[in-house]
């Protein structure tokens, strides 16, 4: 699964905000935030998207709980995507991206593959608590490798907490030596009380009466109930009678009213209300109808007052046109007198510039002078070129000298150098060299390690004592795999469960059988207690001496030996000759038996209990011993079988957890020298390798004149050598080369100023010729200079531009007088229309004053279309107050008619005599809804008929009567439950004490009790065991690959500070994790790390087990928030490269506080894998 969108909608800080997080294939995200930006939250919403926003949220202070949203868009490995939103609630927070579809939560199983949202956040998600927090678990824990591996797959950073935690809580319940534990206290206090209870336990004499007496006394309790109930029934009745006879009166005087208001018509309830309101506007409408009426006549008068001139309005156009030209005459009338200034200032100025050019002509005669603008531009063109010819002419024949002296320099320099050398087979040699010189030294110290690593491997080799012989050897033992191990170890502690399990049913089915017989023994001693079969044989033997007595009495005849035979059995002696009375006791004892077993049902019942009891448990005791030797013989099969295992490798196996442990360290020693047998050959190979360049090397300095290398040169300083000599001959050749191509361009810059000095001599000669015919109609030589002939037309040009713009100037003087003629003509028709009292007035205050009549009249007009505007207003003021005042009184009609009245100015009494009908119907209601409550059910007709037949006066002395009978029951009943309370305790007694009855409830309150302490010490044991045993199996099965892994990301994570890590055995044999520093020589232990390393070792290893369920599981991806707070930037900058490239694998998604980070991350991570996020305060 990857997240392209993460919608913060309105989350926290947020509103509307999008964080894009499609780029690249999954990415490196780092989400950047200062404080107060809402990069905490944008965490939390992260999460909450997925798994819902808790009921409590933090996240809640600017959005209230029912508009927060965040919503998502996620991909499928598929491709397939999907948009939602999430919502505040309890029920239906999963919504389509319209935010109205409701979707299951279960459709988010198929992009999470079913992972909870503790799990998500464990082993999906790392924060620097966390990373502090699994690095103190190492420290503590020594290293303990199953521990180490299985919380950094999990991400569970307080896994041995958890172990001691469900360890303790076993403890506190139960221990087999201990008293104090919960089970352990119930169980003494159980005996103690088992014990007191047999004690306690009573035999039973008199229950036949006690059982008569009680039930004599129950009897005669349910009589005195039956009576109680009538006394107290009737006198309920007459108190409610007693209570309903003045409210009947109040009634019937309701009843027998002369029915004053009965005529009156019922009005609604608003009938008042809405009376006033109709008169109310009535007279409000009348009000505006008059008020209107006066403002119109007031209106019409100030319209007479007013007058205006329709000519003035009719020719406002032309008014306005001529009063808008009189601004532009009154200007050009200012503008003429500068006009005519600037002219004659000009004119002035031509004559003297032309008498200074040719005092014999005259201005008219000025044209005579000009030239053509061809000739013009003739003359500066040949100015310009005279200019660039002498130029190019002095520098070529001042560049000539130096250029001459610049080649003999050059060729002193190149005849002082030496050849170059040829170095290309040196540099071939170098350039495969440079592949294998970093890697020398290195080769030295592997060989050196691989000798040190054997003899370490040799050594832990000879400690073990199961097998003997060498390195070469143990990679062909032949030993059971470790799978087969974990099973042989299952099935030994599978058995031994068994065995252990059935020796303790066993032991139990012998503590109960022995307590089912101290039972039976100890009833039997108290009081003999018969049998169904006691009564079986009783009733046979009365029986058979039937028969005898039956032949005696029909004179049949009589074995004489039977008869003796039946009196022995009935009186115990053959003393006794008379057959019936034998007879008689038989009857008699049959009769007792089966009495006493009515009598004492409980007794025989607990008897007969016990005895099936003791059957059963026998049963049980004997099948139990049968299923010990079978799972014994089991046992053995799976000994042998064991053995068998071993019998290949010719050793004799200790148990399979030892035998696990065993074979792990020499399958580990096994793979260690696999690795490094292979290492050892590549580093020869690569030796050789070195070698072979070295002497190709040597034979390129023999053919290049350079001494033979020194035997302790090493083909680093080979390869130094070698490069300063190539540096050296490619200097000398560009040295040589930048001088011969200096001196050739010298050499062709020397020929061609020579050549440009020809030239420009040849042109100077063509210009010369051109000038002096271009100069002539100015009166100028063939000597004179470009800047004689440009200032003599700039003279002439100067005289021209002044003629011109005096002629111009002419032109709008004359203008201006044609335009004030036509505005004077203008002005002087509208006063002989319009206004003949201006006649004689100067044009420009004549328009003046026209156009300022002009808009008095236009004042005066609109006023009066207000004022007409106000009279219609108020007349359709007049003609709504009239309809109103027409439907008012229409409705008031009606209201009128409802009422019963002829005039509106009625309805008031007719409001009154409703209310009063109103409130004597409500006074009956009233009073019948108390007799209804009082009648018991029964309608009020029939309830005030009784009353009726009853007499008032003594009403008070019959509930007295009744109530003195009341409390004689009360007391009578209550001796007869102290009676039947005295004979329960009696009869109880039949069973035991008092002190019986609570130590036996006491007894069940303690087995309740203990039942579930019993519960949870079975589910913290085995909960102990299950994850003891996944601790184990998650770290044989992940132990290799997951280290291997780990030890990668550790050496990067430290910037090399140490090599990796891998597993080692402690002082008792189990497995722990070691750092190796970075010469492979020296093991670090985790106790001995400082902190931050052990931090940076659990996070090795939570990467190592993120990416070790990559490459068995979709992606899912991994958050981080800020765990690089304590690193130094060479760690960080390690950690951040190993997340980028973890985020080839899956979406890796930082979140951080700190700027700097971002910064060296962007400096050292590929831009197509990294992509940062800026959260700011705006958002």
């Amino acid at each position: 699964m990857k997240i392209l969108e993460l919608h913060l909608t309105a989350f926290g800080p947020f509103d509307g905000v999008t964080i894009n997080l499609s780029q690249g294939n999954q990415g490196l995200h780092i989400i950047y935030g200062p404080n107060e930006a809402g990069k905490s939250s944008a965490l939390r919403a992260l999460r909450q998207v997925f798994y819902g926003i808790p009921v409590r949220s933090a996240d809640n202070f600017r959005h209230p709980h029912n508009k927060m949203r965040i919503g998502a868009s996620i991909r499928h490995n598929n491709g397939d995507i999907l948009e939602f939103i999430r919502r505040k609630g309890k029920n239906n927070t999963l919504r389509g991206d319209d935010d109205e579809t409701i979707l299951e939560d279960t459709i988010l199983n198929r992009f999470l593959k079913g992972i909870d949202a503790d799990l998500f956040s464990t082993m999906f998600g790392i924060d620097h608590s966390d990373l502090v927090k699994g690095g103190k678990e190492i420290i503590k824990g020594g290293g303990n490798l199953g521990q180490i591996i299985f919380a950094a797959g999990s991400g569970i950073t307080s896994l041995r907490n958890v172990q001691a935690e469900l360890q303790n809580n076993a403890d506190a319940l139960f221990k087999p030596t201990g008293k104090i534990p919960r089970i352990n206290e119930s169980i003494l206090r159980v005996k103690e009380n088992r014990k007191k209870l047999r004690d306690a336990q009573l035999a039973s004499g008199d229950w036949v009466k006690h059982d008569q007496a009680l039930q004599g006394a129950v009897e005669n309790k349910k009589h005195i109930e039956r009576k109680l109930t009538d006394a107290r029934t009737g006198k309920n009745r007459l108190e409610r009678i007693g209570q309903a006879l003045p409210i009947i009166a109040q009634r019937r005087e309701l009843l027998e009213d002369p029915m004053r208001f009965a005529s009156a018509v019922l009005l609604p309830d608003n009938f008042g209300k809405q009376r006033r309101e109709y008169i109310s506007e009535l007279q409000i409408a009348r009000n505006d109808q008059e008020q209107a009426r006066t403002n119109i006549r007031q209106v019409q008068n100030d319209i007479d007052q007013l007058g205006f001139s329709n000519q003035l309005l009719q020719n406002a156009d032309t008014i306005e046109s001529v009063y808008q030209e009189l601004g532009g005459f009154v200007k050009a009338i200012r503008d003429r007198i500068h006009l005519q200034t600037r002219m004659d200032i000009l004119r002035s100025e031509a004559k003297q510039t032309l008498r200074d050019l040719r005092d014999d002509l005259t201005i008219d005669d000025a044209d005579r002078l000009r030239l053509s603008k061809k000739d013009t531009l003739h003359i500066q063109e040949l100015g310009s070129r005279y200019e660039r010819i002498v130029t190019l002419l002095e520098s070529t024949r001042e560049e000539i000298p130096r250029l001459e002296h610049d080649i003999n320099v050059l060729d002193d320099k190149l005849a002082a150098l030496n050849t170059p050398r040829q170095t290309d087979r040196l540099s071939l040699a170098i350039d495969r060299a440079a592949e294998y010189a970093s890697i020398e030294k290195q080769c030295l110290e592997d060989l050196s390690e691989f000798q040190n690593a054997v003899q370490s491997l040799e050594i832990a080799l000879g400690k073990q004592t199961l097998w003997s012989g060498s390195l070469e050897d143990l990679e062909k033992l032949l030993i059971p795999s470790t799978e087969a191990i974990e099973v042989f170890e299952n099935d030994f502690e599978a058995t031994k469960r068994i065995i252990q399990t059935i020796k303790t049913d066993i032991k139990n089915i012998q503590d109960r059988l022995s307590d089912t017989l101290k039972k039976k023994e100890e009833l039997s001693r108290n009081l003999s207690v018969p049998t169904e079969g006691n009564l079986r044989s009783a009733r046979e033997l009365r029986d058979s001496g039937w028969h005898l007595v039956a032949a005696s009495l029909n004179e049949e005849p009589a074995p004489g030996q039977e008869i003796n035979d039946f009196i022995a059995q009935v009186t115990g002696s053959t003393d006794l000759t008379d057959l019936f009375t034998a007879f008689e006791n038989s009857v008699g004892h049959a009769d007792e038996i089966a009495d006493r077993l009515r009598r004492e049902a409980d007794r025989v019942a607990t008897l007969a209990k016990l005895i099936s009891d003791e059957t059963d448990l026998e049963k049980k005791l004997a099948h139990s011993k049968t299923e010990h030797k079978t799972a014994e013989k089991n046992q053995e099969v799976i000994a042998l079988n064991w053995i068998k295992q071993w019998t290949p490798a010719e050793i004799s196996p200790a148990s399979p957890k030892e035998m696990r442990l065993w074979a792990t360290r020499l399958n580990d020693m096994a793979v260690r020298f696999a690795e490094l047998r292979n290492q050892k050959n590549r580093t020869e190979s690569l030796k050789k390798t070195i070698d072979t360049l070295r002497h190709k090397l040597e034979h390129v300095f023999e053919s290049i004149s350079e001494p033979a290398p020194e035997p302790d040169e090493t083909l680093i300083d080979l390869i130094k050598r070698g490069r300063q000599i190539i540096d050296k001959e490619k200097e000398l050749a560009v040295i040589q080369d930048r001088l011969l191509n200096d001196k050739s361009q010298n050499e062709t810059a020397l020929s061609e100023s020579r050549i440009r000095v020809q030239v420009n001599e040849k042109e100077l000669s063509v210009w010369q010729n051109s000038w002096e015919q271009a100069v002539a109609p100015l009166g100028l030589d063939v000597n004179s200079v470009p800047a004689h002939a440009n200032a003599l037309m700039e003279d002439l040009k100067s005289l021209f531009d002044k003629l011109k713009e005096a002629n111009i100037l002419q032109k709008r003087i004359d203008g201006i007088d044609r335009d004030a003629s036509v505005f004077s003509s203008m002005v002087s028709n509208l006063v002989n229309d319009m206004a003949r009292d201006l006649t004689g007035h100067p044009a420009e205050k004549a328009a003046k004053e026209i156009n300022h009549r002009l808009k008095e009249t236009r004042t005066a007009y609109s006023k009066i279309q207000t004022l007409e505007k106000q009279i219609n207003k108020e007349k359709l003021r007049i003609r709504q107050s009239a309809k109103t005042i027409m439907e008012i009184e229409a409705f008031l009609k009606t209201m009128c008619e409802e009422a019963g009245c002829k005039d509106y100015k009625d309805l008031s009494e007719a409001e009154n005599r409703s209310a009063k009908r109103r409130e004597l119907e409500s006074d009956l209601k009233a009073l019948e809804a108390q007799l209804l409550k009082l009648s018991a059910g029964a309608s009020i007709e029939d309830f005030v008929k009784e009353s009726l037949t009853v007499e008032s006066d003594s009403i008070q002395s019959n509930i007295k009567s009744l109530s003195e009978n009341i409390d004689l029951l009360i007391k009578e009943k209550s001796h007869l439950d102290q009676t039947i309370g005295s004979e329960r305790t009696e009869l109880s007694k039949m069973d035991g004490s008092a002190r019986a009855a609570a130590l036996a409830e006491e007894t069940q309150t303690i087995l309740g009790g203990l039942e579930e302490n019993i519960e949870n010490y079975a589910r913290f044991r085995i909960a102990a065991t299950i994850l003891n045993q996944a601790i184990e199996r998650f770290r044989d099965k992940n132990q290799s690959p997951v280290l291997q892994k780990a030890s990668s990301f550790f050496s990067r994570l430290t910037g090399g500070s140490f090599e990796g890590i891998r597993a080692e055995f402690d002082d008792s044999g189990n497995p722990v994790i070691a750092g190796i520093r970075k010469n492979g020589k020296e093991i670090v232990n985790v106790d001995c790390m400082s902190e931050g390393t052990a931090d940076q070792l659990f996070l090795s290893l939570r990467l190592a087990g993120l990416e070790e369920y990559l490459d068995k599981n979709d992606p899912i991806p991994f958050i981080v928030d800020d765990i690089l707070i304590k690193f130094d930037d060479i760690r960080a900058k390690a950690t951040l490269m190993a997340l980028a490239g973890l985020s080839e694998k899956t979406q890796i998604i930082f979140f951080t506080h700190h700027r700097h980070l971002v910064n060296l991350a962007e400096k050292h991570i590929d831009p197509s894998i990294l992509v940062t996020h800026t959260l700011t305060e705006k958002s």
